[in-house]
């Protein structure tokens, strides 16, 4: 397993212990706002060590093969109470395979693997009281005679790639859609190992979201932890890389007719868009007349390779196609700050406010 500063393996435990944290926290004062008055008796609160909070399997991206011994390996699910502590006296946990033509689970876990298949699940289920808690696991199933061995696994970004990417990556107005983030997992002759089902997570979902197939999006800037979990032919092994999630960094602006009645005939679409520093502005003329965009200050309004048309302010442009739109104009900036513009024309006005990245992740293992 890979060891070393990057490197934070997913701890199912610590999540439901800081999950717990919080939970205490809020019982505090739920607690001591109950004993603020003799008027009434404090309101009772639920006990976070009897609240079965969740069920956790120990692996949940498996590859195994049809020939034996690598045709079984036993899934362990631990079921946790609010402090993220184990519950010790729980019932048995129930095991569903979603295959079982292909793949076969007992009443303890243990699975078996009988014909080759992608994709299939095992299901761990365990109902206390009220509350019913799931986890699943996804195997791959190979009919391989002689597995590699797994030896190394990594998700760190191989330059010229980064650790840094964008919030909001699916706008209409960005460049920008998903980040893949691959894995290299390689046996101990440095031969990748084929056929592998590999577990993603993010630790802040608010900040960045990963798919299965490792498609991470940004939600907003801030630091997050992408780790990637498998399991091939019995051997686990993780990587853990922290992201640095920005603003976007290329957004498009209109410059449109008004319909607004006693307002500027024209109006730029969005009249304020934020972006990273570095990033490009693409302004798209659609009203069939001239404008020009002038900057308050355009000091750190710089010239786009793509458009090769000059820095700062942008001349008097209109419509060159026949259709309705000029063609765009281009320009980055390089310095955060709120820069606002207006169309000396028609006196529209809108703003462009680039913030400056969060620490870029550090590359470790």
């Amino acid at each position: 397993m890979l060891t070393g500063p990057g490197f934070v393996p997913f701890d199912p435990a610590r999540r439901a212990r800081s999950r717990a944290r919080r939970l205490g926290r809020a019982i505090a004062l739920l607690a001591l706002a109950g004993c603020g008055t003799d008027a009434a008796a404090p309101t009772p609160v639920a006990d976070p060590a009897a609240l079965y909070w969740a069920l956790t399997l120990d692996r949940r991206a498996i590859t195994i093969s049809t020939v034996a011994p690598y045709d079984t390996i036993r899934l362990a699910a631990t079921p946790y109470n609010a402090l993220g502590e184990v519950i010790t006296d729980a019932p048995a946990v129930s095991y569903r395979s979603t295959d079982p033509e292909r793949l076969q689970v007992d009443s303890l876990g243990l699975v078996h693997a009988l014909k080759t298949g992608f994709g299939i699940k095992v299901i761990a289920s365990l109902t206390l009281g009220p509350l019913t808690h799931a986890d699943t696991a996804t195997f791959n199933v190979t009919d391989v005679s002689s597995p590699p061995v797994l030896d190394s696994f990594s998700i760190h970004p191989v330059p010229p790639d980064t650790a840094v990417w964008f919030a909001n990556a699916l706008s209409f107005t960005d460049f920008y859609g998903p980040k893949p983030v691959p894995y290299v997992a390689l046996d101990d002759h440095d031969v990748p190992v084929p056929d592998l089902v590999v577990e993603y997570r993010s630790s802040d979902t608010t900040i960045a979201t990963i798919d299965q197939f490792g498609l991470l999006l940004g939600v907003r800037p801030g630091i997050v932890k992408i780790s990637a979990t498998t399991t091939a032919y019995g051997i686990t092994k993780a990587d853990t890389v922290p992201f640095a999630i920005t603003m976007p960094t290329g957004q498009v602006v209109l410059i449109q007719k008004s319909t607004t009645p006693g307002g500027p005939p024209v109006v730029f679409s969005p009249s304020q868009v934020t972006i990273a520093v570095g990033g490009r502005i693409i302004w798209i003329n659609a009203t069939g007349s001239n404008a020009d965009v002038t900057f308050d200050d355009p000091t750190n309004v710089a010239e786009d390779f793509m458009c090769g048309c000059g820095s700062g302010n942008i001349p008097a442009f209109g419509d060159t196609t026949g259709v309705g739109f000029a063609l765009p104009k281009y320009r980055i900036f390089t310095a955060p700050g709120r820069y606002p513009y207006h169309d000396t024309i028609t006196g529209a006005s809108g703003e462009i406010v680039v913030e400056a990245r969060p620490s870029e992740a550090r590359r470790t293992r």
